[in-house]
């Protein structure tokens, strides 16, 4: 991940081809202290990028930390791995998939799912999946309806 961003979402936008994959990546609004992760307007437009078998750890930002990798393979396959590799990742990779990719804190009501990160400016890099979060099914559910009926969704 380049040094000068701290927090990227990142999804899954199509599977091409067995060894081609596009992915969407957004960064957060400048100036958000805390970004909701069901609110897509607290995101930049996304810019898409393709990603190969080869490149998607360079891509994903986690390149070189075997930790990030172990993560990412636990969270795209649902389960551990004893030894996670870059196949493992590349081949749960599902269209839909999105992921917060950089230095943040979650933000959650204890024993609650997260609802929000807080962008770090140091500090680890973590990644977490959230398209299955209830915070952005409801948010894609709210601005799904609002394309449908025409009207404003408020973002």
């Amino acid at each position: 991940m380049p040094k000068k961003e701290t927090l990227r979402r990142i999804t899954v936008d199509e599977r091409l081809h067995d060894s081609l994959i596009r992915l969407l990546f957004a960064d957060p609004d400048t100036g958000a202290k805390l970004i909701p992760l069901g609110d897509a307007c607290t995101w930049s437009d996304e810019k898409d990028k393709l990603a190969t078998p080869e490149n998607v750890l360079e891509l994903l930002g986690i390149a070189g930390s075997p930790a990030l990798l172990a993560e990412a393979v636990r969270q795209v396959a649902g389960a551990a791995s004893d030894e996670p590799t870059a196949a493992q990742l590349w081949n749960g990779l599902a269209e839909g998939m999105t992921f917060v990719i950089g230095r943040f804190e979650p933000v959650a009501d204890e024993g609650t799912e997260p609802y929000a990160v807080k962008p770090l400016k140091q500090g680890e890099v973590r990644l977490l999946r959230i398209d299955t979060l209830a915070a952005v099914k409801e948010g894609l559910k709210s601005l799904y309806a609002s394309a449908v009926s025409g009207q404003p969704d408020g973002m």
